[in-house]
Protein backbone atom coordinates (compact mmCIF):
# COMPACT_ATOMS: atom_id res chain seq x y z
CA UNK A 1 0.00 0.00 0.00
CA UNK A 2 1.45 3.55 -0.92
CA UNK A 3 1.14 6.14 1.63
CA UNK A 4 1.31 9.58 0.75
CA UNK A 5 4.23 11.78 2.64
CA UNK A 6 2.26 14.63 4.34
CA UNK A 7 2.80 17.89 2.96
CA UNK A 8 4.82 20.43 5.52
CA UNK A 9 2.85 23.16 6.36
CA UNK A 10 3.60 26.70 5.13
CA UNK A 11 4.16 29.51 7.94
CA UNK A 12 3.56 32.69 7.35
CA UNK A 13 6.66 35.37 7.10
CA UNK A 14 7.68 35.80 10.92
CA UNK A 15 7.47 39.79 11.39
CA UNK A 16 10.77 41.28 11.05
CA UNK A 17 12.21 42.76 14.18
CA UNK A 18 11.40 46.32 14.42
CA UNK A 19 14.66 48.28 13.99
CA UNK A 20 13.42 52.07 13.53
CA UNK A 21 16.19 52.57 11.16
CA UNK A 22 16.63 49.35 9.64
CA UNK A 23 17.82 49.30 6.26
CA UNK A 24 15.66 46.37 4.73
CA UNK A 25 12.12 45.65 5.83
CA UNK A 26 10.65 41.95 5.69
CA UNK A 27 13.47 40.98 2.61
CA UNK A 28 12.22 37.83 1.30
CA UNK A 29 8.18 39.06 1.69
CA UNK A 30 6.39 42.44 2.01
CA UNK A 31 3.10 43.74 2.45
CA UNK A 32 2.04 47.02 0.67
CA UNK A 33 -1.19 48.66 1.19
CA UNK A 34 -2.56 44.97 2.42
CA UNK A 35 -1.58 43.06 -1.01
CA UNK A 36 0.83 40.54 -0.09
CA UNK A 37 4.08 40.74 -2.60
CA UNK A 38 6.40 38.26 -3.10
CA UNK A 39 9.84 38.70 -4.08
CA UNK A 40 9.95 40.38 -7.36
CA UNK A 41 10.34 39.10 -10.57
CA UNK A 42 14.23 37.88 -11.11
CA UNK A 43 14.45 34.35 -9.90
CA UNK A 44 16.91 32.31 -7.47
CA UNK A 45 19.38 35.18 -7.67
CA UNK A 46 17.51 37.77 -6.19
CA UNK A 47 15.75 35.43 -3.39
CA UNK A 48 19.44 35.01 -2.36
CA UNK A 49 20.54 38.42 -2.41
CA UNK A 50 17.44 38.95 -0.10
CA UNK A 51 18.46 36.11 2.58
CA UNK A 52 21.90 37.61 2.03
CA UNK A 53 20.68 41.53 2.94
CA UNK A 54 18.69 39.70 6.07
CA UNK A 55 21.52 37.87 7.21
CA UNK A 56 24.04 40.84 7.19
CA UNK A 57 21.29 42.26 9.61
CA UNK A 58 21.23 39.20 11.78
CA UNK A 59 25.18 39.54 12.02
CA UNK A 60 25.47 43.37 12.29
CA UNK A 61 27.26 43.50 9.00
CA UNK A 62 25.62 46.99 8.77
CA UNK A 63 26.81 49.51 6.48
CA UNK A 64 30.06 51.97 8.32
CA UNK A 65 30.50 49.21 10.83
CA UNK A 66 27.92 50.80 12.83
CA UNK A 67 25.64 48.68 15.00
CA UNK A 68 21.88 47.92 16.29
CA UNK A 69 21.99 50.68 18.44
CA UNK A 70 23.63 53.58 16.31
CA UNK A 71 21.08 52.31 13.66
CA UNK A 72 18.08 54.15 16.14
CA UNK A 73 16.72 57.71 14.48
CA UNK A 74 19.09 60.76 14.62
CA UNK A 75 15.59 62.51 14.96
CA UNK A 76 12.28 61.15 16.52
CA UNK A 77 10.10 60.82 14.06
CA UNK A 78 6.25 60.23 13.84
CA UNK A 79 4.12 60.40 10.43
CA UNK A 80 0.87 61.22 12.84
CA UNK A 81 2.33 64.38 14.24
CA UNK A 82 4.46 66.00 11.44
CA UNK A 83 1.82 65.42 8.68
CA UNK A 84 2.94 69.05 7.62
CA UNK A 85 6.25 68.41 7.09
CA UNK A 86 6.02 66.13 4.30
CA UNK A 87 7.15 68.84 1.89
CA UNK A 88 9.68 70.16 4.01
CA UNK A 89 10.93 66.35 3.75
CA UNK A 90 10.79 66.10 -0.24
CA UNK A 91 12.82 69.19 0.22
CA UNK A 92 15.74 68.24 2.31
CA UNK A 93 15.62 64.41 0.38
CA UNK A 94 16.02 66.31 -3.02
CA UNK A 95 19.00 68.63 -1.72
CA UNK A 96 21.06 65.78 -0.60
CA UNK A 97 20.10 64.31 -3.74
CA UNK A 98 21.44 67.46 -5.32
CA UNK A 99 25.16 67.22 -3.34
CA UNK A 100 25.63 63.29 -4.58
CA UNK A 101 24.47 64.25 -7.92
CA UNK A 102 27.38 67.68 -7.93
CA UNK A 103 29.68 65.15 -6.13
CA UNK A 104 28.98 62.88 -9.88
CA UNK A 105 27.50 59.93 -7.91
CA UNK A 106 24.87 58.24 -10.56
CA UNK A 107 21.66 56.02 -10.68
CA UNK A 108 20.02 58.69 -8.24
CA UNK A 109 17.08 57.62 -6.92
CA UNK A 110 14.63 59.85 -4.27
CA UNK A 111 11.80 56.98 -3.43
CA UNK A 112 8.75 58.32 -1.36
CA UNK A 113 8.44 55.62 1.20
CA UNK A 114 5.60 56.49 3.63
CA UNK A 115 2.98 54.29 2.96
CA UNK A 116 5.18 51.62 2.55
CA UNK A 117 7.16 51.91 6.38
CA UNK A 118 6.52 53.75 9.19
CA UNK A 119 10.00 55.09 10.31
CA UNK A 120 10.60 57.67 7.73
CA UNK A 121 9.61 59.53 4.85
CA UNK A 122 11.52 59.29 1.97
CA UNK A 123 14.85 57.24 1.44
CA UNK A 124 17.65 58.69 -0.75
CA UNK A 125 19.74 55.66 -2.80
CA UNK A 126 22.82 57.01 -4.98
CA UNK A 127 25.86 55.15 -6.69
CA UNK A 128 29.50 55.80 -6.11
CA UNK A 129 32.70 54.74 -7.68
CA UNK A 130 34.89 54.16 -5.28
CA UNK A 131 35.44 54.66 -0.80
CA UNK A 132 37.13 58.17 -1.54
CA UNK A 133 34.29 59.51 -3.41
CA UNK A 134 31.48 58.32 -0.67
CA UNK A 135 33.56 59.80 1.72
CA UNK A 136 32.97 63.03 0.06
CA UNK A 137 29.40 62.89 -0.94
CA UNK A 138 28.99 62.27 2.86
CA UNK A 139 31.10 65.04 4.29
CA UNK A 140 29.26 67.66 1.91
CA UNK A 141 25.84 66.62 2.78
CA UNK A 142 26.91 66.29 6.52
CA UNK A 143 27.72 69.89 5.78
CA UNK A 144 25.01 70.91 3.70
CA UNK A 145 22.17 69.25 6.01
CA UNK A 146 23.74 71.48 9.17
CA UNK A 147 24.52 74.80 7.61
CA UNK A 148 21.09 75.24 5.05
CA UNK A 149 18.72 73.15 7.01
CA UNK A 150 19.54 73.05 10.14
CA UNK A 151 20.30 69.48 10.72
CA UNK A 152 22.53 67.53 12.56
CA UNK A 153 22.87 63.72 13.02
CA UNK A 154 23.20 62.50 16.16
CA UNK A 155 25.63 59.78 15.10
CA UNK A 156 28.16 60.24 12.43
CA UNK A 157 28.93 57.47 10.05
CA UNK A 158 32.41 55.38 11.00
CA UNK A 159 35.35 55.85 8.20
CA UNK A 160 36.06 52.49 7.28
CA UNK A 161 36.78 50.87 4.06
CA UNK A 162 32.95 49.27 3.43
CA UNK A 163 31.47 49.98 0.22
CA UNK A 164 27.93 51.34 2.23
CA UNK A 165 26.53 54.33 4.48
CA UNK A 166 24.00 55.24 5.73
CA UNK A 167 22.99 58.98 7.06
CA UNK A 168 19.74 58.66 9.43
CA UNK A 169 18.06 62.06 9.39
CA UNK A 170 14.74 60.80 10.87
CA UNK A 171 11.96 61.52 7.79
CA UNK A 172 14.92 61.08 5.46
CA UNK A 173 17.22 58.18 5.09
CA UNK A 174 20.42 58.13 2.92
CA UNK A 175 22.12 55.15 1.41
CA UNK A 176 25.32 55.63 -0.32
CA UNK A 177 27.15 52.45 -1.90
CA UNK A 178 29.39 51.13 -4.43
CA UNK A 179 27.96 49.49 -7.99
CA UNK A 180 28.92 45.84 -6.42
CA UNK A 181 27.06 46.70 -2.86
CA UNK A 182 23.85 48.08 -4.81
CA UNK A 183 23.79 45.74 -7.12
CA UNK A 184 24.07 42.96 -4.21
CA UNK A 185 21.76 44.29 -1.82
CA UNK A 186 19.46 45.86 -4.26
CA UNK A 187 17.63 47.85 -2.14
CA UNK A 188 14.94 49.78 -4.30
CA UNK A 189 13.36 46.44 -5.07
CA UNK A 190 12.27 46.48 -1.43
CA UNK A 191 10.29 48.92 -1.78
CA UNK A 192 8.98 48.76 -5.02
CA UNK A 193 5.50 50.21 -4.03
CA UNK A 194 7.03 53.36 -3.15
CA UNK A 195 6.38 56.77 -5.49
CA UNK A 196 9.78 57.99 -7.17
CA UNK A 197 10.36 61.35 -6.45
CA UNK A 198 11.26 63.34 -10.09
CA UNK A 199 14.86 65.80 -9.81
CA UNK A 200 14.01 68.96 -11.13
CA UNK A 201 18.24 69.31 -11.29
CA UNK A 202 18.59 66.45 -13.37
CA UNK A 203 15.35 67.29 -15.82
CA UNK A 204 17.43 71.01 -15.80
CA UNK A 205 20.66 69.48 -17.18
CA UNK A 206 18.77 66.91 -20.00
CA UNK A 207 17.06 70.27 -21.20
CA UNK A 208 20.13 72.27 -21.30
CA UNK A 209 22.15 69.54 -22.92
CA UNK A 210 19.14 69.02 -25.63
CA UNK A 211 19.89 72.94 -26.49
CA UNK A 212 23.08 72.50 -27.01
CA UNK A 213 22.89 69.31 -28.55
CA UNK A 214 20.96 71.10 -31.09
CA UNK A 215 22.89 74.10 -31.62
CA UNK A 216 25.64 72.04 -32.50
CA UNK A 217 23.90 70.85 -35.27
CA UNK A 218 22.35 73.90 -36.61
Amino acid sequence: MLTLAAQPTLKPVAACRQRSAALISCPTALSHGGRSSAAPAGGRQQQRRRRAAAAALDEEQLPGGTTDETLQPSTSYSASSEDDGSNDSRDFAVAMAKVAWETKAEDILVLHVEPVVYWTRFMLIATVFSRPQLNAILGKMTKEAEEAHGRRLSVNPTATSGGWELLDYGDVVVHILTHEQREYYDLESFYGAAEEVALPFEQEASSTTDVETWTKKL
